[in-house]
């Protein structure tokens, strides 16, 4: 089912437009998982274009945006407590105005995440990021199935996986 994985820091090495785009299965996964990497870059210029300025959010960790300007530090504060982050997207079937991609980010925990201070550990937040879009503007954005686990600089590892039956899920 995984049919793009990125990893960072695909910040500083663009697709060539020579490579051939990985096929996805659907165009609405590729432009979210588009989306996603520029975020994680800092890159605001998408935002405008393509997320609504009153998007909903729900099931955000830490605070949920109210507006395209939160969303957008919603992911500035991810790359402040992920040092040297790693990112992963496995996009999953969607339709024309729904998209699901399923990221991983992981790096050094450097910053306070989730009432958790930073610990100098490796931190890995993995979920599913579902939209939904109307005139090809992203209206909703879910955070689903969120998986935490820290990996501490002794070597002790800490997970945490809600039961989907205790997450807010858009499908139910």
């Amino acid at each position: 089912m995984s049919l793009s994985s990125v990893f960072l820091p695909f910040c500083r090495s663009p697709r060539s437009p020579s490579r051939p785009t990985p096929l996805t299965p659907a165009p609405e996964s590729a432009r979210v998982s588009a989306l996603l990497k520029a975020a994680l870059c800092g890159s605001a210029q998408d935002f405008q274009e393509q997320i609504h300025p009153h998007i909903r959010c729900v099931g955000f960790p830490e605070f949920t945006p109210h507006n395209r300007e939160e969303l957008f530090g919603f992911f500035n504060y991810l790359l402040e407590v992920f040092a040297e982050p790693q990112l992963t997207i496995e996009e999953l079937p969607g339709t024309a105005q729904q998209a699901t991609v399923e990221f991983c980010v992981r790096g050094r925990h450097r910053e306070e995440f989730m009432g958790l201070p930073a610990t100098g550990g490796q931190l890995q937040l993995c979920a599913q990021l579902m939209v939904r879009t109307e005139a090809e503007v992203i209206t909703d954005m879910w955070i689903c199935d969120k998986r935490i686990s820290l990996t501490t600089t002794t070597g002790s590892v800490y997970r945490l996986h809600l039961p989907r039956e205790q997450q807010e899920h858009p499908l139910r």
